[in-house]
């Protein structure tokens, strides 16, 4: 009992925070991955714990070669240097996409975002860097804005 309390009372303080918030996103990509074009609509959902951390999760679509399959997308993501504005990010992600077989991206993405106010947001993913699962076969993944670009509206609560 005294464990649940003790949880319930950190789980108080992060949301007692004032710079704490949740926010929705919704993400769209272009890009050339798995050896075909392909485009990636994503909406998402995370909680900014301060102004330096934030974990979210995207579930959407993953259209490629005539096909829908589905992707997951989580991220934690850290603010690397910011001007009130203009953000440099960096996140730890994982996009699994799921349908006929299985690929996986496990790596580290920098992104940039621009704040039009307290609330909206346009992020731009701008690179890769990690691996490649493609059913089992693993490959390097390195680029800066080779493989596609994802654009990202964020609205914040």
């Amino acid at each position: 009992m005294k464990k649940i309390f003790l949880l319930m009372l950190v789980l108080a303080g992060f949301c007692a925070n004032a710079s704490a918030q949740f926010f929705v996103t919704g993400t769209a990509g272009l890009g050339y991955r798995y050896e075909s074009f392909s485009m990636t609509l994503l909406p998402g959902c995370g909680y900014e714990f301060n102004d330096r951390w934030a974990v979210g999760t995207g579930l959407g679509l993953f259209l490629a070669d005539e096909e829908a399959r589905g992707v997951v997308n989580p991220y934690v993501r850290f603010n690397c240097w910011n001007n009130s504005r203009l953000f440099f990010d960096l996140k730890a992600t994982s996009e699994i996409v799921f349908g006929d077989g299985t690929n996986t991206f496990v790596g580290l993405r920098p992104s940039m975002r621009y704040a039009f106010s307290d609330h909206l947001q346009l992020s731009a993913d701008v690179g890769l860097l990690g691996l490649d699962i493609d059913n089992g076969a693993t490959s390097a993944a390195v680029g800066f804005a080779t493989s596609g670009i994802d654009v990202s509206v964020i609205y914040k609560f």
